[in-house]
């Protein structure tokens, strides 16, 4: 794609027609029309499936699905309407409907409860002062209630950036997947600053192999690198890696500056020579 920075264009056919071509592509379509098959004289279980998996594939076209544990809920939807082909119709069992609907309402609670308190730690770490306390707080309630990876990942920035805590940083970003978004550079620079160079460059190394034309990475590597005392045979290639990244962005090794106060420069041009 266009951007090392963002590896899923947020569209499911785009994504399959860009990895796997125009063959992908048309299997896309293939299965979105060979499970539409039979519709008129299927039964109301399978409809409702039915309507239920083209919810979920038209949210594919704007947001990440099949590349999320969300892709399991499109492939049981599929499974219950293929499992429901062919069986009669029984009377709903009252006392399972309801423990069923009593649970998911029960989970939805306290999904949204988690999420709001997430919502609410973000905003607060976004406005940054003495709102940063409050945003820790929140934060933290909401992993209790729920871990999620994303309230971890802003949680480890909180720690990191603006408590200055490297350890609880470090604590937090080894708990999600390998990978996830920018959290092995984060980890590399938490260890870092703890003097931990040897998982620092760990870390940066795996960073580099995600986001190969990440100018932020390549430079604090490089900075780690001279810190563990590497040669100057092996560090000159890397930075004029380095420099390469930085003429990508129209900036020099002077201007490192404006990349570390605005990382929203490190994503990756459109144009490369």
């Amino acid at each position: 794609f266009a951007t090392d920075r963002h590896t899923h264009p947020h569209n499911e056919l785009l994504s399959a027609w860009c990895a796997y071509g125009i063959v992908g592509a048309l299997f896309f379509v293939f299965f979105v029309l060979a499970a539409s098959q039979g519709l008129r004289t299927a039964s109301p279980v399978r409809v409702w499936a039915w309507w239920l998996f083209v919810v979920l594939l038209v949210h594919g076209q704007f947001d990440v699905l099949l590349a999320t544990p969300l892709a399991g809920t499109l492939w049981l939807t599929v499974g219950g309407a293929l499992a429901a082909q062919g069986h009669t119709q029984r009377k709903p069992h009252l006392i399972a409907g309801g423990v069923v609907l009593a649970a998911a309402l029960i989970f939805a609670g306290v999904l949204f409860r988690a999420t709001e308190l997430a919502r609410l730690g973000m905003c607060a770490a976004r406005i940054g002062g003495k709102e940063i306390y409050t945003a820790r707080k929140y934060l933290l309630e909401s992993l209790e209630i729920m871990p999620l990876p994303a309230v971890r990942y802003q949680l480890g920035m909180v720690e990191l950036f603006n408590f200055k805590s490297p350890e609880r940083a470090i604590g937090h970003f080894s708990k999600l997947a390998p990978g996830f978004v920018h959290s092995n550079g984060y980890l590399a620079r938490a260890y870092a600053v703890t003097g931990d160079l040897a998982n620092a460059l760990r870390c940066f190394e795996e960073e580099s192999l995600r986001y190969p034309y990440s100018a932020l990475n390549a430079f604090w590597e490089l900075e780690v690198m001279k810190l563990a005392g590497y040669p100057d045979n092996i560090l000159a290639p890397r930075r004029e890696r380095l420099k390469y990244l930085l003429k990508l962005r129209g900036l020099t090794l002077e201007r490192i500056g404006e990349l570390i106060g605005n990382p929203r420069l490190d994503d990756a041009p459109l144009r490369r020579p």
